[in-house]
């Protein structure tokens, strides 16, 4: 039987992550293309409509992300040295904060959202 490669992901894009919102009916999106000029990855955020796949909204940030969850109506992504949090519903920033260090992917419990950067564990409500 032969095989067809049915898409492949080019070397300069980062993987993509995913979160749904059951609740709100959403799902949350992050990947990251890398940029031949300088090497930097630039990481595309995005919701979409559960009910119809339509984009809500997009938003590029200087990062591929290598973590996102959402919780309390906020979208908490991690990059390789970086954390943004943004509004789930508005896309606006709420907080950046830049790491000297690698940081881990966020989880969530309870309500709260747990990041380890910089040999400490910072929680998020």
């Amino acid at each position: 039987m032969d095989t067809q490669k049915l898409f492949s992901i080019p070397n300069n894009y980062a993987s993509p992550i995913l979160q749904v919102d059951a609740q709100n009916q959403r799902l949350f999106w992050s990947f990251g293309a890398k940029q031949a000029e300088s090497g930097k990855y630039t990481g595309t955020l995005c919701s979409l409509d559960l009910a119809n796949g339509n984009v809500i909204w997009t938003k590029q940030i200087e990062t591929s992300g290598n973590g996102l969850v959402v919780s309390n109506d906020k979208i908490i992504l991690t990059g390789t040295d970086g954390l943004w949090i943004f509004n789930a519903s508005t896309i606006d920033l709420i907080q950046h904060q830049e790491f000297d260090h690698y940081i881990l992917p966020p989880i969530t419990m309870d309500n709260k959202t747990f990041v380890a950067a910089e040999l400490w564990l910072f929680a998020y409500a």
